[in-house]
C-alpha cells in the first residue's frame, strides 16, 4: 500500500469523473424541459452511474484509511466525529444555500423554479441524514446518497476488524453475508440493497493490504459483479466491476485540471443541482435551439464549477483539517 498520507491518484481521478458525469446526468437526462435536440438528452444518459463509482470508492477507502490511521473498535466514535466533521460541514452550508434559495424563489419571480414544500421538520431531520425513514423529501436530490454513505459509515467502523484480519475464512464470511444482504434487499434508501456495491471496493483494499493475491481478487470481484446483476443491473456491475479493477491495478493520469476536479468533487456533487440546476430550469424558458442549448450547458457547469471551488475553499478543506487532527488512540 502507498505511504500513509499518500494520495491515491486513481480515486482522485475517478471521484472527479464520477462528479461530473452525476451532475451532466442531472443538467441533461434528468432534466424534463431540457431544450434543444434530443442527442444532448441522450449524453447524459448513463452520468448516473457515478454514484456507484462513489460507492466501490469508499468501500476501498474507508477500510483503507482506517487501517493507516491504526484503528481499532473502541475508536469507533472518534471515527464517526471524523467523517462527520470531514462531510458535514460541506453539507450544512450547502443545505444553507438551498432555504436561501427557496427564500429568494418565493419573492423573485424570475428565481422560481421548484415546487418544493419545505417543512421545519423535513429540514430538522437532515441533520442525521434521517428523511430517509420519514415521509419528508430531501432538498437536494443527491442527499440520498450521503445517507447510504453514512449508513455504510455506521456498519464499516464495527465489521473493520474482521475486514482487515488475516483469516480468508473471517473475511470471506463478511463477504458472503453482505452479498446475502444485497440479495434480500430492494429498499434503494438503505445501505443493505448496496453493500455489494461497497464491498468490491473493500476486496480492493484486502489487495492493496496484502491479505488477497489477484486471482483471489479476481473472483471476489467477478462474485461482486454477479451479484450486482440480480441486485441491481449488469450497467451496473460492468461499472462495479471496472471500477474496482482501476483502483487495484492502474495509475490513471492526473494532469492538474483532473486533480482540481477530483479534490472539489465533493463540493461539485452537492452544489451543481443548486446552481447548475437552476440554470438549466431558467434556460427551460428561454428561446430553444441547439447552439442556445449547448451554450445554457456549458454556463450551468462553469457555474456550477466555480460554486464548487468557492465552497471547498471556505468549507470543505478547512473541515478536512479539522478532521485530520482527530487520531485514533492506538495511532503512533
Amino acid at each position: 500500500m502507498p505511504a500513509s498520507g499518500a494520495r491515491l491518484q486513481t480515486v482522485d481521478v475517478l471521484r472527479g469523473l464520477a462528479a461530473f458525469s452525476v451532475s451532466w446526468y442531472h443538467f441533461t437526462t434528468a432534466n424534463p424541459a431540457l431544450p434543444g435536440p434530443g442527442w444532448f438528452r441522450e449524453s447524459g444518459r448513463h452520468g448516473w452511474l457515478g454514484i456507484d463509482v462513489f460507492f466501490v470508492i469508499s468501500g476501498f477507502i474507508i477500510p483503507y484509511a482506517l487501517t493507516r490511521g491504526g484503528y481499532r473498535l473502541h475508536d469507533y466514535g472518534r471515527f464517526l466525529l471524523k467523517r462527520v466533521i470531514r462531510l458535514d460541514p460541506p453539507y450544512l452550508a450547502s443545505i444553507a444555500c438551498i432555504l436561501v434559495g427557496l427564500a429568494l424563489a418565493a419573492r423573485v419571480p424570475g428565481l422560481a423554479g421548484t415546487d418544493k414544500a419545505v417543512s421545519v421538520t423535513g429540514v430538522l431531520l437532515h441533520l442525521g441524514y434521517l428523511n430517509a425513514f420519514f415521509p419528508y423529501p430531501w432538498l437536494n436530490v443527491v442527499f440520498w446518497t450521503l445517507a447510504i454513505e453514512f449508513q455504510f459509515y455506521l456498519i464499516a467502523g464495527l465489521i473493520h476488524p474482521v475486514l482487515a484480519r488475516r483469516s480468508s475464512a473471517a473475511r470471506a464470511s463478511v463477504f458472503v453475508v453482505a452479498g446475502l444482504f444485497a440479495y434480500l434487499s430492494a429498499e434503494e434508501g438503505f445501505v443493505f440493497h448496496w453493500l455489494m456495491i461497497f464491498f468490491a471496493g473493500a476486496v480492493v483494499f484486502q489487495f492493496r493490504a496484502g491479505m488477497l493475491g489477484p486471482a483471489a481478487l479476481a473472483g471476489w470481484i467477478a462474485a461482486a459483479g454477479v451479484v450486482t446483476i440480480f441486485t441491481h443491473s449488469a450497467a451496473v456491475a460492468s461499472v462495479v466491476v471496472s471500477t474496482a479493477l482501476l483502483i487495484a491495478f492502474v495509475d490513471l493520469p492526473a494532469p492538474a485540471p483532473l486533480r482540481w476536479l477530483g479534490a472539489i468533487s465533493y463540493s461539485l456533487y452537492l452544489m451543481h443541482p443548486l446552481i447548475g440546476g437552476r440554470i438549466m430550469a431558467w434556460a427551460a424558458r428561454q428561446p430553444q435551439g441547439p447552439i442556445a442549448t449547448a451554450a445554457w450547458l456549458a454556463a450551468a457547469v462553469a457555474a456550477s464549477l466555480a460554486a464548487a471551488w468557492g465552497l471547498y475553499l471556505l468549507v470543505e478543506r478547512p473541515a478536512q483539517r479539522w478532521s485530520s487532527r482527530i487520531r485514533y488512540r492506538a495511532a503512533p
